[in-house]
């Protein structure tokens, strides 16, 4: 299982692998493989400007300087929680923010300035995803609304005191003119200058307004996931399916200048086909964009279920289909697969998953290198340094 992939300035690709990280320096160089580390259950990568290694376990923050591994805990530190949800480095202010289950801590190099609901007027403890813009302005995404920090005031934004109408914040994109955009649950928002616009399915593009990732190509163009909470339905003509899901779906490329349509990727209107949600999306280095999805194949009394990653290169969406053993040449296999991160590398981009075979269980191929039209490079359990299951 390959749970985050991140490229440091040194040009090595980190793996965080829940019990062990891993390092190399190209698909033909030798794997390095880090055992015994002060945590478990590594779920997360970063690498900062310093090329210093932060790993998010659940024992805390992992931080390895290329000398010696240091963790970070309740125990040992001022860190709220030992859950990491999300790390972001702060170029402007020289240091790091971790979002914890518990609050939100600001990490210099030597201690940790806490903040939360009581001590710095945070609107939720719980601190899913932050961004910093051009200005070095953190934004903070949270169940409860949007939090702004400058490095000296920290300010909050929610339905009660600005123009959001959603409390809960589920994507943070900054795009070249340095705008804000932000998806919540009653749609899209767009801050900038202290003026803020607001797209819904009344007035735009979005046919349901659960808008729940963001993605900024090359171009300046916009990626937009959105899809509906699940409702039912009785279908009395099958006696197999009897209560079937509604749900509203939608991947679509937009143009920021006029908020229109590029292309529609990705849209279901209570289908049976695409059903279960986009939860990654990456940008490769050619402006492809890459993303998982999963695909019900159900004919008669059971129910398939099919994981597939998709590549759109802007014209046309590709897919590598499971294959049941191994790879091939053509389309590849990711069955069963839980996609955690999307990197690009040069001219080729790396796919990280936790793929279990549907007939035995076992893990097959983790890791994947794409590159001029094929994967090049593939690994697993059978060929890798990849450990089994964890």
């Amino acid at each position: 299982v390959v749970h985050g992939i991140k490229k440091g300035p040194d040009g090595y690709v980190w793996l965080a692998q829940f019990s062990r990280a891993s390092k190399f320096l190209d698909v033909n160089s030798t794997w390095v493989t880090y055992t015994d580390l002060p945590a478990s259950g590594l779920d997360s990568v970063y690498i900062d400007e310093s090329n210093v290694k932060w790993f998010g376990s659940r024992n805390g923050l992992l931080r390895y300087n290329d000398i010696s591994w240091d963790l970070f805990g309740t125990s040992n530190s001022q860190l709220p929680s030992n859950t990491i949800l999300s790390m972001l480095e702060d170029r402007h202010n020289a240091g790091m923010w971790i979002g914890t289950s518990r609050g939100l801590a600001f990490f210099d190099g030597t201690d940790f300035e806490f903040h939360d609901v009581n001590v710095s007027g945070l609107l939720s403890n719980v601190i899913r995803d932050g961004i910093a813009d051009q200005n070095g302005v953190v934004w903070l995404a949270t169940d409860r609304g949007l939090c702004r920090y400058d490095g000296f005031e920290l300010l909050v934004f929610d339905p009660n005191n600005s123009p959001l109408t959603s409390f809960r914040i589920n994507a943070l994109e900054i795009d070249n003119n340095n705008k804000l955009w932000i998806g919540t649950n009653d749609g899209l928002f767009c801050y900038y200058d202290d003026l803020w616009e607001h797209y819904t399915e009344a007035n735009s593009f979005l046919e349901c307004n659960y808008v729940h990732l963001l993605k900024i190509d090359l171009e300046n163009n916009m990626y937009v996931y959105y899809d509906s909470e699940w409702a039912w339905y009785e279908d009395l003509s099958d006696p197999y399916r009897g209560r079937i899901p509604q749900y509203i779906m939608g991947l679509v490329l937009i143009d920021l200048n006029n908020m229109s349509v590029i292309d529609e990727l990705y849209h279901d209107y209570f289908g049976f086909k695409e059903l279960f949600p986009v939860t990654v999306l990456g940008i490769d280095y050619y402006n492809n964009l890459w993303y998982n999805g999963r695909v019900n194949l159900s004919t008669g009394e059971w129910d398939y279920y099919y994981d597939y990653i998709y590549m759109y290169d802007g014209e046309n969406v590709h897919y590598m289909e499971y294959l049941t053993n191994s790879i091939q040449t053509g389309d590849y296999g990711a069955a069963n697969v839980l996609v955690y991160d999307i990197i690009s590398e040069d001219e080729g981009i790396w796919i990280a998953t936790s793929r279990r075979d549907h007939l035995d269980g076992d893990l097959m191929y983790s890791l994947f290198f794409y590159e001029d039209g094929e994967i090049t490079n593939y690994y697993s359990i059978l060929n890798s340094l990849l450990p089994h299951y964890n």
